[in-house]
């Protein structure tokens, strides 16, 4: 299984989040704006267990971060809540 994170909703993260979605065995991690940084998503992957009710959901597939870059090669993702 393959997970999607995009935080934000820039109109560059929506297209991302609607256009890798489609691949199959991805699932979009969407988190409230409190935890919508990279610790959080971290902090989700633990949580997914009893959601699907499998003891450890590993092994994870991919995880696909998508964010707003630069072309000069900054890319811009929220790490933590302070970040």
């Amino acid at each position: 299984m393959d997970y999607l994170f995009v935080p934000g909703s820039t109109t560059d993260e929506v297209m991302g989040r609607a256009t890798i979605s489609k691949k199959p065995n991805t699932t979009a991690i969407t988190l409230r704006a409190a935890q919508n940084h990279v610790a959080g998503l971290i902090a989700n992957l633990g949580t997914l267990a009893s959601s699907t009710g499998n003891p450890n959901p590993r092994p994870i597939g991919d995880l696909l971060l998508v964010a707003h870059g630069l072309e000069t090669g900054v890319y811009f993702i929220p790490l933590s809540r302070t970040q």
